[in-house]
């Protein structure tokens, strides 16, 4: 492809998330992994997340925050589903329409879950831009480094692996359910620290209670979870 097709398709991509964000918002994200030391022959080289949910509010502290959800296959057990919530706050509401923000290890938080498999990142450094704030709509995009954990039952948590996260979102004004989103992210000690304070939690979560429930046929009353390594 040309890099005068590259520069005319850019819009065109932007323009269709618009205008398919409807009453819930919309987003599209990227996941690419940056390990050096080996590489699957199967496993795609880019992971896509389509949240067909995304939203945006200004918290009490006055920070702008923005939560997306893609979440399929409800009803075929928990085994089945694919749920994948991902979380962004940044510091004030822009002063105008746009603004540019650094990331930091506050950022960012994902968790996502897929039968046994669960992940879980938070953000290290990149930058974010939101666009047409105070419209109906606000639109942002995203490009940071992040660290990923992976949890798989009954081995537990993984070792840290570092990826490359790019998205854009069309964010529609819904604090209620952006906070329930939000909270999704930051549960298992991923809460994401005070300003005031050390910025390296330590994340214990149990991927077979609170937010992912019950998983059919398994009795998870009981089970204990040594704290995983720190992400961040």
């Amino acid at each position: 492809m040309t890099s005068t097709r590259r520069r005319c398709l850019a819009p065109l991509g932007a323009s269709l998330l618009f205008l398919g964000s409807g009453c819930n918002g919309l987003a599209s994200v990227h996941v690419i992994p940056m390990g050096s030391k080996r590489i699957s022959a199967t496993a795609p080289l880019i992971q896509r997340v389509a949240p067909g949910e995304c939203y945006y509010w200004v918290d009490g502290n006055g920070a702008l925050c923005v939560a997306m959800r893609q979440h399929r296959g409800q009803g075929l057990g928990k085994l089945f589903e694919y749920d994948a919530a991902m979380s962004l706050v940044f510091g004030g509401p822009p002063s105008g329409p746009a603004r540019t923000y650094g990331v930091s290890t506050r950022t960012f938080r994902s968790r996502t879950r897929h039968g046994l498999t669960h992940t879980r990142a938070a953000s290290t450094s990149g930058v974010a831009g939101v666009w047409d704030y105070g419209k109906p709509r606000l639109r942002g995009r995203f490009r940071l480094v992040a660290k990923e954990q992976s949890y798989w039952a009954p081995i537990g948590w993984g070792a840290d692996r570092f990826t490359l996260i790019v998205g854009e979102f069309v964010a529609v004004y819904d604090r209620a359910k952006g906070e329930r989103l939000l909270e999704i992210t930051e549960e298992g000690e991923l809460a994401r620290p005070k300003r005031d304070a050390s910025p390296n939690p330590m994340l214990d979560f149990c991927p077979f209670s609170g937010l992912f429930g019950r998983i059919r046929g398994l009795k998870v009353e009981g089970w204990g979870c040594a704290p995983g390594p720190g992400i961040l």
